[in-house]
């Protein structure tokens, strides 16, 4: 896996599900489980048992003149808790040589930069400081591309979209994504309402006056929703539509009623012969 420098999100999401993978299996996800709120805690190096005051006891019985079951007992207890020492001893480095393991593997796919900025000798520790740092790059990544994406929407030429219903959803997925981005863009009316009605006059320019009027309040209370908005802008496509499609027809069955007009005048001619027929006939 190269290393990480988050250049997208992706990377991040990636990288966290690899950490975990690498984490368990090094049995090491248990101490360090950011919803866990009372882990086991790492081990601390345990200490050496104290030679000299073994020696010391020692010597002191013998100068008091203790009898020789005195420095054995010293000495069992000695070896007994030199015993112990080693068997915590092997436990503690095991553990140390499986949080180096996973610091190496850290410190191959993570930034140096970030390493740097973020390191911590406890491995819970700095996993979340690791965590915060990502998320925050990652949340200026968002911040970024949902400016981009506002600029691209509201500031680009005013033009008649192909498909007017697409554009309306374009317009929402461009604010929920500055929602998702924690910009404050969409909570301000006016910031956003002014260059959509921009936008929107090449092909709606008497539904935007009405929509002025209709939200006046909310607009001056600046509680606007886009998504309000988004449901009237769907209503007057739709119904504009409509009317375009009704005028069409009664255009094309006008032209029907020109025809029929026609065919009505021969055959009212025809009428006017008739009774000339019935004529010679008698």
């Amino acid at each position: 896996m190269s290393k990480i420098i988050l250049a997208v999100a992706d990377d991040w999401r990636t990288w966290k599900c690899e950490f975990r993978s690498q984490a368990d299996m090094l049995d090491l996800w248990k101490f360090i489980d950011p919803e866990d709120e009372n882990p086991p805690a790492f081990m601390t190096k345990p200490a050496m048992p104290d030679a000299k005051a073994f020696l010391n006891k020692v010597s002191e019985a013998q100068a008091a003149g203790v009898d020789r079951d005195a420095s054995t007992a010293a000495l069992n207890e000695f070896i007994a808790r030199s015993e112990a020492y080693q068997v915590k001893r092997d436990v503690y480095r095991d553990e140390t040589e499986r949080k180096m393991a996973l610091r190496d593997w850290i410190s191959t796919t993570v930034n140096i930069n970030i390493q740097i900025l973020h390191q911590d000798g406890n491995l819970r520790v700095y996993y979340g400081k690791l965590l915060a740092c990502f998320d925050a790059h990652a949340l200026r990544l968002a911040r970024a591309k949902a400016i981009n994406n506002w600029n691209d929407f509201f500031y680009a030429t005013p033009r008649v979209p192909q498909d007017p219903m697409k554009w309306v959803d374009e317009f929402v997925s461009v604010m929920r994504e500055a929602d998702s981005a924690e910009l404050p863009l969409t909570k301000c009316a006016l910031v956003w309402l002014l260059p959509l009605q921009q936008q929107a006059e090449p092909f709606l320019e008497i539904s935007m006056v009405a929509m002025q009027s209709q939200f006046r309040k909310e607009i001056e209370d600046d509680s606007l929703s886009y998504t309000k908005i988004a449901e009237f802008l769907r209503f007057e496509i739709s119904l504009k539509a409509r009317v375009q499609n009704n005028s069409h027809q009664g255009g094309e069955g006008g032209e029907g009623g020109e025809g029929g007009g026609g065919g009505g005048g021969g055959r009212g001619r025809g009428g006017r012969r008739r009774p000339k027929n019935k004529a010679r006939s008698s």
